[in-house]
């Protein structure tokens, strides 16, 4: 790990369990805006494409 990531690591541990629920809570709050931000431009893009929510279902059905 670089530097700077080892740094980061060592502060996480040194937070006491609510500081660090705090940070998860907030590491969580971030994935789920980038999610929600991808998955509007994905739907964007497939509608400009033409593919419509079942289309979609059913290709995610077939990769499961």
């Amino acid at each position: 790990m670089s530097r700077q990531v080892d740094s980061i690591v060592a502060q996480i541990e040194r937070l006491d369990e609510t500081d660090r629920r705090l940070l998860e809570l907030k590491l969580q709050e971030m994935a789920d805006a980038q999610w929600r931000r991808e998955s509007e431009y994905a739907r964007t893009v497939a509608s400009q494409r033409g593919i419509d929510q079942p289309a979609i279902d059913k290709a995610v059905e077939e990769l499961r």
